[in-house]
């Protein structure tokens, strides 16, 4: 078992042109659905996790170690995290796409690693 669980820098990719936001709407949206990814992190609530996340999903942890959807869902109800909401997000669009860009995700393991 890991000892310790770290959330990587996240990148969050919107297909967009058949939803026909304004870039500002896209923005705020991603942000928001980043917003609700550090609660349920913070909870400890995969369950609220998972439908955020393609099925697709994989996660890359700071020491490059990868997860699929399942596994990082599973490591969420594992521990618990505190203040694990990213700052300084910046949302870049990119024709019918767009890439959050994270700052910093503060948070540390409270327990379980």
């Amino acid at each position: 078992m890991k000892t310790s669980l770290a959330i990587a820098v996240g990148v969050a990719v919107l297909v967009t042109s058949s939803l026909g936001f304004a870039q500002t709407s896209v923005e705020k949206m991603l942000i928001d659905l980043e917003a609700l990814w550090g609660k349920a992190t913070d909870a400890s609530d995969g369950k609220a996790l998972d439908p955020l996340l393609a099925p697709t999903f994989i996660y890359v942890g700071a020491d490059g170690t990868m997860q699929t959807k399942a596994e990082f869902v599973a490591d969420v109800y594992k521990y618990k995290w505190q203040g694990t909401s990213a700052t300084d997000m910046k949302v870049i669009v990119h024709g019918d796409s767009a890439v959050v860009v994270e700052g910093r995700r503060p948070g540390k393991a409270a327990s379980g690693v």
